[in-house]
């Protein structure tokens, strides 16, 4: 009896370590604001405001330079247009959209957990930075709960327990 109960402890200290390690789905609307503009370029718009929705996956996280895919862009910078939308290794979202005298950008830190304003800035002849702003982000939808393979494997070994005790007492 004695090698099942430390069979039964190394399995299940194995399967509460391996569930540590979980993708981060990012699937939903990023909303945000960037105001108080300073720099020699005047700024387009303050403040800058707008949305895009994402979904793609942070793990493995998109090789340097990828670009994911935004979608439903609006933001009230007139004739400024999606150059493309980068997620790093370092959990940030890089927006990049070109106007016809100037680029935007926007940064959003912790993208995966909370996010937050990076920054953002006009870039022309002069650059001209924010120096406030927010984002917010809405999940898509509230993933419905599935059970993980550790899980499985911790209920498993103690229904497998439960069934050996019942077959030493019997």
């Amino acid at each position: 009896m004695r090698p099942f109960r430390f069979v039964a402890a190394a399995l299940t200290l194995w399967s509460l370590g391996a569930g540590a390690t979980r993708a981060a789905v990012i699937d939903g609307t990023f909303t945000f604001s960037a105001s108080g503009f300073v720099g020699r370029l005047p700024a387009s718009a303050d403040p800058v405001t707008g949305s895009f929705d994402v979904n793609f996956d942070t793990n493995p996280a998109p090789a340097f330079g990828e670009f994911v895919t935004a979608s439903n862009l609006s933001t009230i910078l007139n004739g400024y247009t999606l150059s493309g939308l980068q997620y790093t290794s370092f959990d940030f979202l890089s927006l990049l959209l070109i106007g016809p005298d100037a680029r935007f950008s926007l940064e959003i830190l912790h993208v995966s957990g909370s996010p937050l304003f990076g920054g953002a800035e006009f870039q022309g002849s002069e650059t001209t930075f924010a120096t406030s702003g927010t984002v917010s982000f809405t999940p898509a939808d509230i993933p419905t709960s599935t059970p993980e393979p550790a899980s499985l494997v911790l209920f498993g070994t103690a229904l497998a327990g439960l069934a050996l005790r019942r077959r030493a007492l019997g």
